[in-house]
């Protein structure tokens, strides 16, 4: 083996020099591509007078730079503490990481009396207090550059989102990638499906049934996976399928300001919304329904969805005793079949805890369905009260959306003030200090301004909303007048309709049955 004082830098075996190379599509647009980095790292090498060495040369072709769990970096870091490698060859620093602590931890730390660190494209020397200073600056600055990569890249994002076109999210199922960037196509095979699970669900059926349904009759979600809870949940739920573009929508639970980048974005708000932006599969109002649905399955009785949408008993699901435990139906065994609701409270904690009597099923359903047609059983009684709750909330309507003009013009006003502002500043008629001032008052006045005009149009969608709403409460309860003919499921559905709660009642040697219900409006 040649002196390595002779064939190059001291310490260095001119045949154990390692080139790593790494790119990710988060790289696209820095010039970084594979064969880039490849032709500087060999020219480098060549200028050191090292060797290239084909099997010591390590590629993570595809791998994002935000840990250091990739195939490659294992197998180099496994060479160098084998001591097969002296130094390591990268194009610039960040090929490392994209991490200052894991890049540091790398080279100053695990590497540090078992190889040297080269770059191609920077002056890099840790072999005295001052080149690691540098090292810790340089490795600092490529973080902080990664960093402006990512908030371009995010700004890009956002500006697609608010001109209405595909911020770069993949396809959901029923639309495909269109051959114009930023839109996208539906697919009709799978969009006939989405708009049979709104079918189904708006006619009563539980997710759980649909899934299994579309799964017994063989059809597959992509890439042959089966259907399942959360992939029905997403199609019933995401605003897509009627058309619209929401993006940049973060939960408000502090554990997500963890996360970096844009999952550190914390807002209640979508940071856009573009009504319309796609083309629909099913209507707004189909969309809008659903979502009545699902919040008078899930929102009002959070953990019995389930039992309330497969139980066949009527009031499983809804109904509560008076000790505030659920109520739930049963079938006895012997001779006769004796169908009745009972407590779960009592049924689990004894005749201590609660005295409800078994309630026959048939009667207490009867006395449910009764004071339902006493409420809504003629047509005229619903179109009376639905004439009332339009009227209001157009009455609202009317109210907000002149409010609306205004905050925008309020806004226009001040976004005019602060094009004078800068004009005045460019003319050297304010002082900086002045400038600043007045550019923090109207700048304070602005984002009131702003809050003001998302409060107002989250108060006009509310009150949209509720006139969709209505029309689905009407569609939903003239079914009364066919009770007898409807399914299980669909007398479930018209039930949760119009009752938000019902608590069920028998005193244990008693015969009269204690129903009291609160009933939804419109």
């Amino acid at each position: 083996m040649a002196s390595p004082a002779v064939r190059g830098i001291k310490g260095i075996d001119p045949d154990k020099v390692a080139i790593y190379i790494r790119w990710s599509t988060d790289d696209q647009g820095d010039g970084t591509t594979l064969d880039v980095q490849m032709e500087g790292c060999k020219h480098y090498a060549l200028s050191q007078g090292w060797n290239s060495n084909e099997d010591l040369i390590f590629i993570d072709d595809g791998y994002s730079g935000g840990s250091l769990d990739r195939p490659a970096m294992t197998r180099l870091r496994t060479a160098v503490q084998d001591g097969k490698v002296d130094c390591v060859i990268v194009f610039k620093l960040d090929r490392l990481s994209r991490s200052v602590v894991d890049t540091v931890n790398l080279v100053l730390e695990e590497w540090d009396d078992l190889c040297h660190v080269k770059s191609a494209r920077e002056p890099i020397d840790t072999t005295n207090h001052a080149g690691k200073m540098f090292f810790y600056m340089l490795v600092s600055y490529a973080e902080w550059e990664r960093n402006v990569i990512r908030e371009r890249t995010w700004s890009g994002r956002l500006k697609r989102a608010q001109e209405g076109r595909n911020p770069g999210f993949n396809a959901a199922y029923g639309y495909r990638v269109g051959t114009t960037p930023g839109v996208l196509e539906i697919v009709p095979d799978e969009a006939q499906v989405v708009r049979r699970i709104y079918q189904l669900y708006l006619d009563g059926v539980g997710m759980r049934t649909i899934f299994n349904t579309l799964n017994t009759e063989g059809l597959q979600f992509r890439e042959g996976r089966p259907w399942n809870d959360s992939t029905v949940r997403h199609i019933l739920t995401n605003p897509l399928y009627k058309g619209d573009l929401i993006w940049g929508l973060r939960p408000t639970n502090p554990k997500y300001g963890k996360r970096e980048g844009e999952r550190a974005r914390l807002q209640a708000e979508p940071l856009a919304f573009r009504k319309g932006a796609f083309p629909a599969i099913i209507d707004s109002k189909t969309w809008e329904q659903a979502q009545m649905v699902r919040d008078g399955r899930h929102g009002r009785k959070k953990g019995t969805a389930g039992r309330a949408v497969s139980s066949r008993f009527l009031l499983t699901g809804l109904a509560r005793c008076k000790c505030g435990s659920a109520i739930v139906g049963r079938e006895g065994s012997g001779k006769k079949v004796h169908v009745y609701y009972i407590c779960t409270g009592k049924n689990s904690k004894g005749q201590s805890f609660c005295d409800c009597g078994y309630i026959n099923q048939a009667k207490a359903d009867e006395v449910a369905v009764n004071e339902l047609r006493r409420l809504y059983g003629t047509k005229a009684k619903r179109e009376r009260l639905l004439r009332v709750m339009k009227s209001e909330f157009q009455e609202k309507l009317n109210r907000l959306l002149p409010a609306i003009h205004q905050a925008d013009k309020e806004l226009a006003k001040y976004a005019e003030q602060d094009r004078e502002l800068r004009q005045q500043y460019r003319e050297k008629q304010l002082t900086l200090q002045e400038f600043r001032n007045f550019k923090a008052d109207l700048d304070q006045d602005m984002s009131a301004a702003t809050e003001r005009k998302a409060a107002l149009a989250r108060q006009v969608d509310e009150a949209r909303r509720a006139l969709l709403n209505q029309d689905h409460w009407e569609a939903v309860v003239d079914q009364i007048d066919e009770w007898e003919r409807l399914t299980v499921p669909q007398q479930k559905n018209l039930l949760r309709t119009v009752c938000k709660s019902l608590t069920l009642y028998r005193k244990p040697h008693g015969s009269e049955i204690l129903l009291d219900a609160v009933w939804i409006e419109p």
